[in-house]
């Protein structure tokens, strides 16, 4: 596989000339891979290792990113939009509650590849249900594969062949931040599902509103950010 990113040279200005931070270095290079790649077959578009790579490589400032970062306690946790990756991909900053957690939920064939930029998150990882759940009786608890705790810098991997899992902010009293890349971006249009954990129940939920788009906080109601979906 041609490594996109790592052949590339990596972008030091915008399309105004400005000179870029390293946090907006880091999502124009992504978007150009993938707007670079977009002839190339799917399998081929997206290395895991090498956005893993990357990503690991940036180190969080603040001042790069925080104009992204809205976040609302009313909410387990807010989907901010920072890049839509020409088509390819979907890059969002996702500021989460303190205590909250998302549902146990899959990602519609998508690779997700996540970079905690504030705060720490638990991430568990669950195996699919042994059977497909369908009736009211019936009952396949979720097992648990791993639990992590990531902190500040560190880098998480999932896709539908790792399994399932949920985030949580551990912390009762800090908001949590992480920048997370989806290629290709499935569940903005398919939306993805949602599983109960003691009985391996799968629902289908579509994606919710948008929090803010390029910075920008944008007019929603109840489902803005997050409502049952999982990020």
């Amino acid at each position: 596989m041609t490594d996109i990113i790592k052949s590339a040279e990596k972008p030091s200005t915008n399309a105004q000339g400005q000179k870029l931070d390293g946090f907006h270095s880091l999502v124009q290079e992504l978007s150009g891979y993938m707007d670079t790649a977009q002839s190339l077959a799917f399998s081929e578009i997206c290395d895991p290792n090498a956005v893993i790579q990357r990503m690991e490589e940036y180190r969080s400032e603040r001042l790069d990113w925080a104009k992204y970062a809205h976040g609302d306690g009313g909410l387990c946790f807010t989907r901010n939009m920072v890049e839509r990756g020409a088509g390819k991909c979907n890059i969002l900053i996702l500021v989460w509650t303190p205590g909250k957690e998302s549902p146990v939920h899959d990602h519609t064939g998508s690779h997700c590849v996540m970079k905690i930029l504030q705060g720490s998150l638990k991430e568990t990882q669950y195996k699919w249900p042994e059977r497909k759940v369908t009736e009211e009786w019936q009952h396949s608890p979720l097992q648990v594969q791993k639990s992590t705790l990531l902190s500040r810098d560190d880098v998480a991997y999932i896709s539908d062949n790792h399994g399932l899992h949920k985030i949580m902010n551990p912390d009762p009293e800090e908001y949590a931040v992480s920048l997370h890349l989806y290629a290709p971006p499935n569940a903005a249009t398919e939306g993805c599902q949602v599983f109960d954990e003691e009985t391996g129940r799968a629902k289908h939920v579509i994606q919710y509103d948008l929090y803010s788009e390029m910075g920008q906080r944008l007019k929603c109601g109840k489902t803005c950010g997050q409502s049952v979906m999982g990020p």
